[in-house]
């Protein structure tokens, strides 16, 4: 009778502490991943971080709330399953987990950069060449304009209304323009 209560008592003691130590682990991930998120926001937001990588990743969100959700959450994620080999998951299955997550991050990576990637390589084309240049006045499909700006992702045109319009680089590229310089028309592309 004795041995029973002591395996009893030796089995309790094992869950008790392996579960306890898993949970203390998530605990510390969750609170450890939120400090870090929020560190991680005050320091995008104090590099001031403007539009432009916004809409060349197509988030719709602040950057500093991404890149804040982003830390949070895999640190969170790297707690569960530091608490799950506590546990004693198999390595084998957190290598399978680990994998699928790994795949889903870089299709979704490759995804976002599907059109930063065009507009920088198109707008350092762009400044290298000199085919359009500040001040150029243009026809681009239907709008007259003058060439105000030639960054890395887009091109700046003032139109005639007084807006300007932001092309960006690589949709510049595949279409044609045209640039009226000195009286006379040219045709650029």
């Amino acid at each position: 009778m004795n041995e029973v209560l002591t395996l009893i008592y030796e089995m309790t003691l094992y869950v008790v502490v392996t579960f306890g130590s898993a949970a203390l682990i998530v605990i510390t991930g969750i609170i450890l991943g939120r400090i870090l998120g929020r560190l991680t926001s005050r320091a995008i937001k104090s590099i001031n971080l403007n539009g432009n990588l916004r809409r060349a990743l197509g988030i719709k969100s602040k950057p500093e709330i991404l890149a804040e959700n982003i830390v949070k959450y895999l640190i969170i994620g790297i707690a569960v399953i530091a608490a799950l080999i506590q546990i004693g998951v198999a390595i084998s299955i957190m290598n399978f987990i680990l994998v699928i997550i790994g795949g889903i991050l870089l299709i979704s990576f490759t995804l976002a950069l599907r059109d930063f990637m065009p507009n920088i390589f198109a707008g350092l084309y762009l400044i290298a060449t000199k085919k359009l240049k500040k001040g150029d006045s243009i026809r681009f499909k239907d709008f007259d304009g003058i060439v105000t700006k030639i960054d890395l992702l887009d091109t700046y045109i003032k139109m005639d209304s007084k807006n300007t319009m932001m092309i960006p680089n690589s949709y510049l590229m595949k279409n044609y323009i045209i640039k009226h310089s000195k009286g006379h028309k040219q045709r650029a592309k």
